[in-house]
């Protein structure tokens, strides 16, 4: 595979913190974060890639491929809906640490309460 050294989420550098739920030879489904969001997990490319631009086709089709598969890990929870994104580049987090492509899948339960909006 290829490997970036100083990447938290390249398998082979044992910097990952979460829990690896399901591996494959394209593909890997890791718990979040310690203290980051419930009931959430990363669909993460076992190829160093940057950005889910540098996903190649192969890839792309075994995630569609695998959907249901990381769906049913979260389903535990039982909950109401998903939502699916990709963190792209440091800022967006705000975290400070490197972030390479990896996909985002939470589930939601209508028993967890919504952030209060910010009054501008």
């Amino acid at each position: 595979m290829n490997l970036d050294a100083g990447c938290p989420f390249c398998l082979e550098n044992h910097l990952l913190v979460c829990e690896v739920l399901y591996e494959d030879e394209l593909w890997y489904f890791a718990s979040a974060e310690p203290g980051s969001i419930n009931n959430a997990g990363m669909a993460i490319t076992k190829r160093h890639v940057a950005t889910p631009f540098e996903i190649n086709q192969e890839e792309w089709m075994q995630l569609h491929a695998l959907l249901p598969t990381f769906k049913a890990l979260l389903d535990t929870d039982n909950p109401q809906g998903y939502n699916l994104g990709w963190n792209v580049h440091t800022k967006v987090r705000q975290t400070g640490d490197r972030i390479r492509g990896s996909g985002n899948m939470t589930s939601a339960n209508k028993t967890k309460r919504r952030p209060q909006r910010r009054a501008h």
